[in-house]
């Protein structure tokens, strides 16, 4: 009952609040997808996915943990030199719904100001750590001028250890246009499965764009 409840709760979040503010996916009509990475950057794997990314010519975003990317800002400002968008996935990765507004927000805002120092740029997105719609992690962003992203596809990559898992689920899920993959590209099955994950995705003449260039 309370997971029927939450699923009805989302789907009228959805269909009230402007896409400008939130956003699980782009134009049906439109031959796109958004290929997103979550919880870099990494320095034993971010190289080798901007290395695959370039060689599909897709242009993808990163939702960054604002921690790491203050660990690793020449992998933050990498990633900007290759063409591809910055997002803000927290600072800390905490579950939202088990903070203060006040605790949030400063999640929020510190993430925000890393990821801006670092790049030069804007950061407009944000992605609630494990996809949690909740007060706590819509208001603090929108007050902060940033597009809550989620997703349509999710390949559960990050919990793979062959590449063959996520290949397989890659070339049974049926992709549409204006999808939005959830991915993580952490670990070494990650990073090989990739190119069939684009493959798939490519299908009907789809192109790869950032979530920001979705129609």
């Amino acid at each position: 009952m309370a997971s029927h409840f939450r699923s009805l709760a989302k789907t009228a979040l959805f269909s009230f609040v402007p896409r400008r503010y939130l956003i699980a996916n782009g134009n049906s009509r439109r031959p796109q997808f958004a290929l997103t990475f979550d919880d870099g950057p990494d320095p034993g794997t971010t190289r080798a996915v901007l290395a695959t990314l370039c060689k599909h010519d897709v242009r993808a975003t990163f939702f960054l943990i604002g921690s790491r990317a203050k660990q690793y800002p020449d992998l933050v400002k990498e990633i900007v030199r290759e063409g591809h968008e910055i997002g803000s996935h927290s600072y800390s990765h905490p579950y939202f719904d088990r903070l203060s507004l006040a605790q949030a927000a400063r999640e929020i805002a510190v993430a925000q100001t890393v990821l801006e120092d670092i790049t030069g740029q804007e950061c407009r997105l944000f992605r609630p750590p494990f996809g949690k719609l909740s007060a706590q992690s819509l208001l603090p962003a929108w007050l902060r001028k940033q597009r809550v992203v989620l997703w349509t596809v999710d390949l559960k990559d990050y919990s793979a250890t062959e590449a063959h898992e996520i290949k397989n689920k890659a070339t049974a899920h049926r992709f549409v246009n204006g999808d939005i993959i959830l991915y993580h590209g952490l670990n070494l099955a990650s990073v090989e499965a990739l190119p069939t994950v684009i493959q798939a995705a490519n299908a009907e003449g789809r192109t790869g764009v950032p979530v920001s260039c979705l129609v």
